[in-house]
C-alpha cells in the first residue's frame, strides 16, 4: 500500500512540488480521484497535509465562486489552483 500511495503522490503532486507551498491547496479531481485523500498522499519525506491544507471541490466553478465571495476576515491568501483539464475531440 505504502509504495502505491508513493507512486500515486509522485504521479499527481510531484509535478507540482514547487507550487505547493501555499496555505491552502483547491483541488477538483475528476471521476474516480474524488474518492482519494490528497491530504494523506506522500510528497517528499512527508505528506501533502504536512505541507498545505488540502481542500477537494466538485467543480473548478464553485473554487472561484468562493474565491470571488467577500472574505470575513480583512484578507484572504491567495488562489492556487491546478488542473489537468481534459478535452472530448466533441468539444
Amino acid at each position: 500500500l505504502a509504495s502505491a500511495a508513493r507512486a500515486l503522490g509522485d504521479a499527481l503532486l510531484r509535478p507540482f512540488a514547487d507550487h505547493l507551498s501555499v496555505q491552502r491547496l483547491l483541488i477538483v479531481p475528476d471521476g474516480p480521484l474524488h474518492q482519494l485523500p490528497f491530504a494523506a498522499l506522500p510528497l517528499g519525506s512527508g505528506l501533502l497535509l504536512d505541507r498545505t491544507e488540502a481542500v477537494t471541490l466538485p467543480s473548478a466553478s464553485l473554487a472561484l465562486q468562493l474565491h470571488l465571495k467577500p472574505a470575513p476576515s480583512p484578507s484572504g491568501p491567495p488562489l492556487t489552483l491546478l488542473a489537468a483539464p481534459a478535452f472530448n475531440a466533441s468539444w
